[in-house]
């Protein structure tokens, strides 16, 4: 029997999916005021910082794929910031670092979610940049009920930061406790933040002005002078328990903003799958979709091990492509176009047995066999395989709770744009 309060949606005006309900609800008063869909999407992404606080925040980053309805073709928006100018390899190891600690002020890089909004406010948007934003200033200043995985990762931290990161204890620990699920909590520092920003945006009067001055505010004013002067003074434990300062500086702000690029993309069964470039994980998804072009997948049980089968191992060999090979493009010569050749993955297809492969072993190219051997000399000469420093998404430090994931939304408009 099918499942029919969950059905397959339609509709003619437009939806808003997210991974919190306010959110959604967020993306579709915007689009009913109007709004784009670029317009939800930014601002629902304000509020997934207020009420998803352990997953994202708003010094993060978003890759994201666009497509406005006049465009035959999506465009990929990369909010991903850069490294600071002094994260060098030399200054990690003269801490006494052979890897990035997970959390902590070294793992730390350009904050570039914000810039990456504003840009496609600016390009693609209609609404006012406080209409966009005062749904997430109220719940950061109003309060939001704390969901329970929100509230059992700041317990978990919550010794952490009343010893190590009083700054964070101030916000999450309100009156010394942390909060309990349920509860109605309100993070007046962020609506501060954001106020002060808008106030700032709007001593120009166009609307266009005042997203190209947010922009400004954010990477040349108050907030990048903030952000430089915390990480020039403090020294905080990071993911290997010891104290260490941090690089991030105002000047590695000023010098970095969001890029618009061409998606990378593969058939597959009729449908055309578009990713984000290798400096992110996206390729690998294609590349496992090249992988299994073969299969008739919808013939199996998704739930059935037959499938699970092939699709894991498939993933399983795409990621250790993604580990030896991928990196941002403006530094590393990703051989993209070997990774997705038709021979080359038929090759790497062949490896999918009747059993787990138990190695985690990326594939020869010709011409990079420095760089998958440098790989792996580095897994196999790092405790257990590969000491994590602390790993996870370092937006609660994750140092006794270390379970990470992210936030997601997808957001459509009447006009067609997605």
């Amino acid at each position: 029997m099918d499942f029919t309060t969950r059905p397959e949606l339609a509709g003619t005006f437009g939806m808003a999916t997210s991974t919190h309900w306010l959110a959604s609800a967020c993306g579709m008063r915007l689009l009913e005021r109007g709004g784009t869909a670029f317009d939800a999407a930014a601002g629902r992404s304000f509020v997934l910082n207020v009420v998803e606080p352990h997953l994202c925040g708003p010094l993060g980053e978003v890759p994201a794929i666009f497509q406005p309805a006049d465009h035959d073709l999506p465009t990929v928006l990369c909010g991903q910031g850069v490294a600071p100018a002094a994260a060098t390899i030399d200054h990690y190891k003269a801490e006494g670092l052979d890897i990035i600690p997970g959390s902590g002020l070294l793992a730390t890089v350009n904050p570039g979610a914000f810039d990456a909004w504003m840009t496609l406010l600016h390009d693609y948007g209609k609404l006012a940049l406080r209409e966009v934003m005062e749904p997430a200033i109220h719940y950061a200043r109003h309060g939001h009920p704390m969901l329970q995985l929100a509230a059992d990762k700041i317990a978990a931290t919550a010794d952490f930061f009343r010893a190590e990161w009083p700054s964070s204890a101030a916000v999450w620990l309100p009156g010394g406790k942390a909060p309990k699920a349920g509860e109605l909590f309100c993070n007046h520092e962020l609506a501060d933040f954001w106020d002060r920003l808008l106030q700032e945006s709007e001593t120009v009067a166009s609307r266009d002005g005042q997203i190209t001055k947010a922009r400004e505010v954010f990477s040349q004013g108050f907030v990048a002078e903030a952000i430089d002067r915390f990480v020039t003074t403090a020294c905080l434990t990071d993911g290997t328990g010891e104290r260490r300062k941090g690089v991030l500086t105002g000047q590695d702000m000023a010098s970095w903003s969001a890029q618009y690029e061409a998606p990378l993309s593969v058939m597959h069964n009729g449908w055309t799958a578009f990713k984000c470039g290798p400096w992110t994980q996206g390729p690998a998804f294609l590349q496992a979709l090249r992988m299994l072009e073969d299969d008739d997948l919808s013939a199996l049980n998704p739930n059935g091990a037959e499938f699970v089968h092939r699709v894991t191992e498939a993933i399983k060999l795409s990621f250790a492509d993604r580990d030896a090979y991928f990196g941002d493009p403006a530094f590393t010569d990703v051989p993209m176009d070997a990774l997705l050749d038709n021979v080359y993955v038929k090759d790497r297809r062949a490896l999918i047995g009747a059993t787990c492969n138990r190695t985690h072993n990326p594939g020869k190219i010709k011409g990079y066999e420095a760089a998958r051997t440098a790989y792996l000399e580095s897994i196999l000469g790092a405790e257990g395989g590969g000491a994590d420093a602390g790993a996870g998404e370092p937006t609660m430090a994750h140092l006794t709770e270390k379970r990470g994931d992210t936030v997601h939304l997808d957001v459509v408009d009447r006009w067609g744009n997605m």
